[in-house]
């Protein structure tokens, strides 16, 4: 008997409040929903403290739906282009969690911290390598190494 797979699960870490980084969350979400993966956005699925209103209740549920969501998928993919403060307490969150991390960049020469190059499973600078590095991850393959990864 064949068994099915079910979508890997995805949480999207990403600052959205420079310009230019909700474009490049909606590229990379684009990309993940068209490949037929299940993702948590915290943007567009959970609380939005502007439009619901940024009170202490709200804050904490954001937290908790977001921490809660981290430790239920099977892989975070962390955009650092600017580096924005909550993502990087996402990835350290996974990490602890023991949920792979897979960084992702479309800046060019944009490259991880030692700290973060520990942390994460993968890295990609654009999106042809992000697709690449998620079928490794799909096939229970190693990532490309961090150092291949970086070179443009």
């Amino acid at each position: 008997m064949e068994q099915i797979r079910q979508p890997l699960k995805i949480y999207l870490a990403s600052g959205w409040f420079k310009p230019g980084h909700k474009e490049t969350m909606d590229d990379v979400r684009s990309l993940l929903v068209r490949e037929g993966y299940q993702v948590f956005a915290p943007y567009y699925d959970s609380v939005n403290l502007i439009s619901d209103g940024d009170t202490p209740e709200n804050r904490m549920k954001a937290f908790d739906d977001d921490t809660i969501k981290i430790t239920e998928c099977n892989l975070v993919v962390a955009i650092i282009d600017d580096f924005d403060p909550g993502v990087m307490f996402e990835m350290g969150y996974a990490y602890n969690a023991l949920v792979p991390i897979l960084g992702f960049t479309n800046i060019k020469d944009r490259g991880l911290n030692v700290m973060l190059q520990q942390a994460v499973w993968g890295f990609s600078n654009g999106l042809s390598s992000l697709r690449s590095q998620l079928s490794l991850f799909s096939c229970g393959k190693s990532a490309v190494p961090y150092e291949v990864a970086n070179v443009q």
